[in-house]
């Protein structure tokens, strides 16, 4: 997958770096819809826009974030995670406005983060923790 993910977004965009650095004036880009990426692009889209017009870029996407997310050393082993608990409300009710989440990852992806953390503390109430992403890659997400 990993091979995949390289051949769809990074080879073509790396061959394109030189041209692109010298059409920029080696300037360091000032906005997201002028980068090497959608320089590179043949319909000019950004990374993430490529990902939604076309499957197979988003495939390629969410399979090296999950070959990633396995080799990566899980956060709650290096930061102290009780102290983050501590003093926290996490009296949520679910059902009304009040109280606020723990932690929201956002572009968490599968949740592979969040998850680490609820293996850490399963007593965490529901609504502690918020995924946010395309809908379509948190439906993927395990619950």
């Amino acid at each position: 997958m990993l091979t995949w993910f390289s051949t769809l977004h990074w080879q073509e965009t790396c061959l394109n770096l030189p041209k692109y650095l010298a059409k920029t004036g080696y300037r360091e880009p000032q906005d997201a819809e002028t980068t090497n990426y959608s320089d590179w692009c043949p319909e000019g889209l950004d990374f993430f826009s490529k990902c939604m017009a076309e499957p197979a870029y988003q495939d390629a996407f969410s399979g090296f974030m999950k070959s990633w997310a396995v080799y990566k050393r899980p956060w709650p082993e290096f930061f102290d995670t009780d102290s983050l608990l501590e003093g926290a409300d996490l009296d949520l009710d679910l059902d009304s406005d009040s109280g606020a989440p723990l932690c929201v990852d956002v572009g968490g992806h599968h949740g592979i983060d969040l998850g680490r953390l609820l293996e850490k503390h399963p007593d965490l109430p529901a609504g502690s923790l918020v995924l946010q992403d395309l809908p379509e890659v948190v439906a993927e997400a395990r619950g």
